[in-house]
């Protein structure tokens, strides 16, 4: 089961990484594009440690939060979420995006982040100790971003985002990524 989501998400690894050599890089763009089919692999086995891990802090928590990249926005430009406390809040401007989706399925908090360097930042004493934090992302972040929210005392569940197509580091343009609903609905 793990190795068939693992080539799944990876599938198309070194096609990016070929296609766009030459697109100017950021430090942080720099590490995704130098690393490794396996440490991709890695990161994914991380997270699903992780979430086992957390799983029972996680359920005993009374509030759930979904927090999704801003890169999973259908048109970037013309999207209407409203900053708040925690992150960007959808307004469902586009039923197409599946954040509007997202938001109108699951009855929990959804928050939109555009690094997990913003996530969480603002969260209260009261967030720290109801709060538990579903965090969507590719997989040189989603770790990272999973142990923040477990430091600030959040318990996290990871989902892999299913397509990383978010032109800040993968793409010349906006092509909205994705994730796979089916495992995002595992963990409700």
């Amino acid at each position: 089961m793990l190795q068939n989501t693992w080539h799944h998400n990876t599938s198309n690894l070194n096609y990016y990484l070929e296609k766009y050599k030459d697109k100017p890089k950021s430090k942080q763009e720099k590490i995704f594009f130098n690393s490794s089919k396996e440490l991709y692999y890695l990161n994914m086995l991380c997270s699903e440690i992780m979430g086992r891990i957390f799983r029972p802090d996680y359920e005993s928590r009374k509030r759930k939060a979904i927090v999704l990249p801003t890169c999973m926005k259908i048109n970037q430009k013309s999207c209407h979420a409203i900053e708040k406390k925690l992150g960007e809040v959808c307004q469902k401007c586009n039923p197409e995006c599946e954040i509007a989706k997202i938001t109108e399925e699951y009855d929990c908090e959804v928050y939109l982040v555009s690094h997990k360097s913003s996530a969480f930042q603002n969260a209260t004493d009261t967030d720290k100790k109801e709060l538990a934090i579903v965090g969507v992302a590719c997989p040189l972040n989603l770790i990272s971003g999973g142990w923040k929210a477990a430091a600030l005392g959040m318990p996290p569940q990871c989902v892999l985002l299913d397509k990383v197509a978010c032109s800040r580091h993968w793409l010349n343009e906006d092509v909205p990524s994705s994730i796979n609903k089916k495992e995002l609905k595992k963990i409700f």
